[in-house]
C-alpha cells in the first residue's frame, strides 16, 4: 500500500479527534463525580490518610498524648530542657511500670538528663566533680553490663582521666599519684581489652615522659634510663 502525504495528514487528524473525544469523556466523568461528591484529589486522599493516622491517636492514653505534646513543645523550643525533664518525670508517675510507654519515656528521660549534665559542665555551670557525680547517679538507672551502663562507665572514666591530667599539670598531684589513678581506671577493665590497653598506653606514655625528663636533667644515668624503658 502506498503511504502518501494526504494519508499521513488524515492519520494526524484522526489522532487529534480521538484525543479530543477522550478529553471530553474525562471531563464528563469528572463532572459526574463532582456532582455525586465521590471525587478525591491525590492531595485530599493523602491528607485524609494522615488524618486517619492522627485519628489513631484517639486510641492513645491520656499520658501518651501528654508525652507527645510535651516532646513537640521541647522540639519546637517552647520549653527548656529542665521543664521537659520535669514534665516527663510527672507523666512517668502516672504510667504503669513495665509498659511500653513507661520504657519509652524512661529512655528519653535518661537521654535528656545526660545531655543536660554535659551542657551544664561545658557551660561551666557545674564542676567536674559535680558532673562525675551526676553521671554516676544516672548510671544507677541502668542494669549492670547493659550498653547504657557500659557507655556511662566509659564517659565517667574518661572524665576522671581528664580531671587527674589537669590536676597533674597544675601541680596539685604528683606524677606517681597521677599514674596510680590511671592504673585504677585501667584495672577496672578486663586485661588486654580495648579500654584496658588505652589506659595502659597512657600510663606508659606518662612514664616515658617522666624518664625522658629525668635523663635530660641528669637525674638518672643512661643505664638506668634504658632499664626504665625496658620495663614499659
Amino acid at each position: 500500500t502506498n503511504y502518501n502525504f494526504s494519508d499521513k495528514k488524515k492519520e494526524q487528524a484522526d489522532k487529534v479527534v480521538s484525543n479530543y473525544n477522550n478529553m471530553v469523556a474525562k471531563v464528563k466523568a469528572l463532572t459526574t463525580n463532582l456532582s455525586a461528591g465521590t471525587y478525591r484529589s491525590k492531595k485530599s486522599s493523602g491528607s485524609s490518610g494522615s488524618k486517619s493516622g492522627s485519628g489513631s491517636s484517639s486510641s492513645k492514653s491520656a499520658e501518651e498524648k501528654q508525652f507527645d505534646s510535651l516532646k513537640d513543645k521541647f522540639q519546637a523550643d517552647e520549653i527548656t530542657i529542665n521543664q521537659y525533664i520535669s514534665g516527663m518525670q510527672s507523666i512517668l508517675k502516672k504510667v504503669k511500670k513495665g509498659s511500653d510507654l513507661y520504657s519509652k519515656i524512661q529512655e528519653e528521660l535518661k537521654k535528656q538528663k545526660l545531655d543536660n549534665a554535659k551542657k551544664q559542665y561545658e557551660r561551666g555551670e557545674i564542676t567536674i566533680d559535680q558532673y562525675i557525680d551526676k553521671l554516676i547517679k544516672l548510671r544507677k538507672e541502668y542494669k549492670k553490663n547493659t550498653e547504657g551502663y557500659k557507655d556511662l562507665t566509659k564517659t565517667i572514666n574518661e572524665t576522671k582521666a581528664d580531671k587527674f591530667a589537669d590536676q597533674y599539670k597544675r601541680g596539685l598531684i604528683s606524677l606517681n599519684a597521677y599514674i596510680k589513678q590511671l592504673a585504677k581506671l585501667r584495672n577496672s577493665y578486663k586485661k588486654n581489652s580495648q579500654e584496658w590497653k588505652k589506659y595502659n598506653d597512657l600510663i606508659n606514655k606518662t612514664k616515658l615522659e617522666k624518664y625522658n625528663d629525668q635523663y635530660e636533667r641528669g637525674e638518672i644515668s643512661g643505664k638506668t634510663y634504658r632499664k626504665n624503658l625496658e620495663k614499659l
